[in-house]
């Protein structure tokens, strides 16, 4: 029998039939197989994992690296080292870097931060918001894209954001044709800018709350309303969509009816929404 690169030997193994008393061959980077101790091959390195639980790393596939450009929040290095004491063995950050990955050029800047600096796998979200750059991008190997559905925020640019509806599904449009997802945080600007009115002209300062009540005034429907749009933008020309930030029961109720209706759309859910504001 040929000798591989790495056996984990006496440990628990979890399967998709639960844990098992069991060892692991690796070659080349990939496992090759799942066996009792007498059943694995003979490898040039072992580790006994002898009281311990072996399950797959972790795929994170929404994380904020920061890197190039706030790093004083966090890089490559730090999040990696945060990643792997976890059990992530990958991290995907997202876009909001500084400058963003929205060419080819600054992709491969930004994947040669990641290759010096990462312990971990790594992969990058590009941000679509120049057209002409989208399909380089893809072809070099971006796991797919992002951008923000609201204007401009500190410290972020302008670089950043898709506003005008005409302007997002040309972007879909565009991604679809690369067959990568497109990743968006939803907001609709004109009414959060009307709550954000509101809540300046009352004088009342209640920190990230107020944050929340602009977010989620009026039965979030800045959010509803925003969802719809993408949902409506992204099927109408076949492209894969994934809504970011789901924080609440109304959203939840709209997407079940959306997804009843048949469109064809996922979306993620922050775990704070789980947890009202007091």
């Amino acid at each position: 029998m040929p000798n591989t690169d790495l056996v984990i030997k006496n440990g628990l193994v979890y399967t998709t039939t639960g844990f098992v008393k069991a060892g692991i061959s690796i070659d080349d980077g990939k496992i090759v197989s799942i066996a009792s101790e007498t059943s694995l091959p003979p490898a040039e390195k072992v580790l006994d994992a002898s009281g311990k639980i072996i399950i797959p790393g972790l795929i994170e596939s929404h994380c904020h690296l920061r890197d190039p450009g706030y790093t004083y929040k966090e890089d490559w290095e730090s999040g990696s080292q945060a990643a792997a004491a976890g059990g992530v063995t990958m991290c995907i950050d997202m876009p909001n870097t500084n400058p963003p990955p929205n060419t080819l050029d600054k992709f491969k800047e930004q994947r040669a931060i990641a290759s010096e600096k990462s312990i971990v796998d790594f992969n990058h979200w590009a941000m679509p918001t120049k057209k002409d750059e989208i399909q380089k991008i893809a072809e070099e190997g971006a796991v797919g894209f992002k951008f923000f559905m609201k204007s401009a925020q500190y410290p972020y640019s302008s670089e950043t954001s898709i506003v005008n509806d005409a302007d997002i599904l040309e972007t879909f449009r565009i991604i679809s044709k690369t067959g990568l997802p497109c990743l968006v945080h939803p907001q609709n600007q004109q009414i959060y800018d009307l709550h954000v009115k509101r809540w300046v002209e009352s004088g009342l300062v209640k920190g990230y709350k107020n944050f929340w009540e602009c977010t989620h005034a009026d039965k979030s429907v800045n959010l509803t309303t925003a969802v719809a749009r993408l949902v409506l933008l992204a099927n109408s020309v076949g492209a894969k969509l994934r809504i970011l930030h789901i924080e609440g029961e109304d959203q939840i109720n709209f997407v079940r009816m959306l997804r009843k209706a048949g469109y064809e759309f996922t979306v993620e859910m922050n775990p704070v929404a789980l947890f009202p504001m007091d």
